[in-house]
């Protein structure tokens, strides 16, 4: 399964098979450069996630002929918030899609095999070193362990990635199930989020008539509880005074890593590598945010990992890639940074729900505000 692909240098290696390693992988490859990519899992899964993608993310793909893999896909239109017993019903700003992540990412990924690029499955991809202007990396598949060499690295693994991460102390944990199908159970195009003193948890119908539930809980709660994670998001229900939709404790549960981290930075001239998606930094997202900062940030990769593979010096195109990383997240991630810390307190909390039920226009900064200046964005950050 890997014995071809050491037999030459790769311009790209791709670690991650998501969204933002996919959007990259498809941007290199259209633009001519040989490009690798190494999934771990065999085959596609369900992800912790919201399955809401901002109309961020649906701007990026229209603009790269990639809209139609989301055209069919249920709009996001409304958020409900609650807390308590204070209620409110927004129209989001910029609507968004509702999409099953695991056949979303197997078609963006296929969209990446099909402009050129190279897939593999079931593999493992570790960077080793520099060698000269090469890239080292390590794959693995079962007991066959090969080396191979790229020119540039693109880290897209995701919350799983190595290396220098600061991790925030009081971060959350990302948790989220999916029920089997439940027709009319939920209002379609709606996101139902609970907020508790725990955590929130969102609830969304599935183009299939599943119910993605996701939400971000204390790390502290779930260690009180000796990792019960239903125990937890059945609490938040509870104190937001919302009926589950299903018992938790019925549903198999997934966690993440703490949800808020960031590297020391976002590009290694050092080591020949970008990081991009979560793996470049994160924090707690709102109504798609997550899967929208993946795709923005795998199409704009590409013009700094084209300086590494033209043997531009390491250090010019490690510093183009923090720059351009800065101009596009950094605003958004203090923004939700700022809505994460409100959350964690529940009297704040229940006065902004009540202020949004009063004035839902106040909905425009942490729900999508600014979200079509992103293509200006990334054009000046080329």
């Amino acid at each position: 399964m890997i014995a071809d692909l050491d037999t030459m240098t790769w311009d790209a290696v791709v670690i991650g098979g998501g969204p933002a390693g996919a959007m990259a992988a498809c941007m290199l490859a259209r633009a001519g450069h040989t490009t690798l990519v190494l999934e771990r899992t065999p085959t596609p899964r369900a992800k912790v996630c919201g399955s809401c993608l901002h109309g961020r993310g649906v701007d990026v793909l229209d603009r790269n002929g990639l809209g139609d893999l989301v055209a069919n896909a249920p709009l996001l239109h409304t958020a409900e918030l609650r807390a308590g017993r204070r209620r409110a019903r927004v129209r989001l700003p910029v609507a968004g899609r509702i999409v099953a992540r695991d056949e979303f990412d197997a078609q963006l990924l296929e969209r990446a095999r099909a402009a050129g690029a190279t897939v593999r499955r079931g593999v493992r991809g570790t960077p080793l070193c520099v060698d000269g202007d090469r890239a080292r990396l390590r794959i693995a598949t079962g007991d066959d362990v090969r080396d191979i060499f790229a020119r540039v690295i693109i880290d897209a693994r995701g919350l799983g990635a190595e290396g220098d991460v600061h991790v925030a102390p009081r971060g959350r944990i990302g948790v989220g199930a999916l029920t089997a199908p439940m027709p009319r159970a939920r209002e379609p195009g709606v996101v139902t989020m609970a907020c508790g003193r725990h955590g929130y948890v969102g609830v969304v119908m599935l183009p299939d008539d599943r119910l993605d539930i996701a939400g971000a809980l204390d790390v502290q709660r779930v260690r009180a509880l000796r990792g019960d994670l239903a125990a937890v998001v059945a609490s938040i229900f509870d104190d937001a005074e919302v009926a589950a939709p299903i018992e938790p404790a019925r549903l198999s549960w997934s966690a993440t890593p703490t949800l808020t981290r960031h590297p020391a930075s976002a590009a290694s001239a050092r080591d020949r590598l970008l990081r991009i998606g979560d793996a470049a930094g994160y924090v707690e997202p709102f109504t798609g945010e997550g899967m929208a900062w993946a795709l923005q940030s795998g199409e704009a990769v590409a013009a700094s990992a084209a300086a590494f593979i033209a043997d531009t010096k390491p250090e010019f195109a490690a510093a183009m890639w923090n720059a351009k990383h800065r101009a596009l997240f950094a605003r958004r991630h203090r923004s939700c940074a700022a809505v994460a810390h409100l959350l964690r307190h529940p009297r704040t909390t229940r006065l902004a729900v009540s202020a949004l039920a009063r004035w839902p226009s106040l909905a425009r900064w942490p729900l999508g505000a600014g979200a079509r200046d992103d293509a200006a964005d990334v054009g000046a950050a080329r």
